[in-house]
C-alpha cells in the first residue's frame, strides 16, 4: 500500500524513515482515499409516464382481443344453433366449388307455357347471364327464372337469413314445398320460390305476379324436370 508523508503529503518510496520531500521523520502512512461512488442517475418522470402508458395499452390490447374472440364464439354458436333449428348443413355454405351443373334458364320454360300458366300474354323471354327474363306487354320483366350451380348454398343462405328473423314481430316467413325437386322453399309474401335438384338451384322471382304461390308452383313443376 502506498505511503504518504503526514506533514507534506508527498508519496514515499520504500521504507525510508524521512520524507524525501520535506525531510521530516515519517511517522505513519495513510491509504489512498477510495473514490466516492458516482451518484445514481434519477429516473426521468417522462420515462415513467411512457412506461405506464405502454403497459396500459398492452393490457387494453389483450382485453380487446379477448372480447373479439368471445363475440366471435357467441356469433358462431348462434349461427350453428340457427342452422340446426332449420335443418341446415353448414357445409353447404362452406363449399366453394359448384355442386350442380350449369343450366340455360330460358330452356326450362317457353314463353307459350308461361302465358298459359300466368293467363297473360308473355311476348318474349331474354337471357342475361344466369337469368331468363319473361316480358309481358311493358318493358319491365313480369317474372324471372334464375339458375345456379350452387343451389344448396343458395337455399342454405335463405334459411339462415329467414331463421335469424324468425320470432320477430312482423318478420316474414318461408314455407317448405313438397314434391318439387330435392327441396323447395317458398319465400316471404310468396315472392320467391327456390328449388334444388341434384345440387343445381332454380329460383323464380314472382314479385309482379298475382296469385304467385299457385302459379309459381306450376312454373316450378314445368321447369324442374328439365334441369
Amino acid at each position: 500500500m502506498a505511503q504518504f508523508c503526514v506533514h507534506c503529503g508527498a508519496q514515499q518510496t520504500g521504507a525510508a524513515a524521512f520524507c524525501v520531500s520535506c525531510g521530516k521523520p515519517v511517522q505513519g502512512a495513510v491509504a489512498t482515499p477510495a473514490p466516492s461512488p458516482a451518484p445514481a442517475a434519477k429516473s426521468s418522470p417522462l420515462v415513467k409516464i411512457l412506461l405506464i402508458c405502454l403497459v396500459v395499452f398492452f393490457l387494453m390490447g389483450i382485453f380487446s382481443l379477448a372480447a373479439v374472440f368471445y363475440i366471435g364464439y357467441r356469433v358462431k354458436n348462434k349461427v350453428e344453433q340457427t342452422a340446426k333449428d332449420n335443418g341446415i348443413d353448414l357445409r353447404d355454405l362452406a363449399t366453394p366449388s359448384p355442386s350442380g351443373r350449369s343450366v340455360d334458364p330460358c330452356s326450362l320454360l317457353s314463353k307459350e307455357e308461361a302465358s298459359e300458366i300466368l293467363a297473360v300474354s308473355v311476348v318474349r323471354a331474354e337471357r342475361t347471364g344466369n337469368d331468363c327474363q319473361f316480358y309481358a306487354e311493358d318493358s319491365t320483366p313480369y317474372f324471372v327464372i334464375s339458375t345456379s350451380e350452387n343451389g344448396k348454398q343458395q337455399l342454405a343462405t335463405m334459411k339462415i337469413v329467414m331463421g335469424g328473423l324468425a320470432g320477430k314481430a312482423g318478420a316474414p316467413s318461408m314455407e317448405a314445398l313438397r314434391g318439387i325437386g330435392d327441396e323447395a322453399l317458398l319465400g316471404p309474401m310468396d315472392s320467391m320460390l327456390l328449388v334444388v335438384k341434384n345440387g343445381t338451384g332454380l329460383s323464380i322471382d314472382m314479385r309482379q305476379v298475382p296469385q304467385a304461390k299457385d302459379r309459381g308452383i306450376e312454373i316450378a313443376k314445368k321447369a324442374v324436370p328439365r334441369m
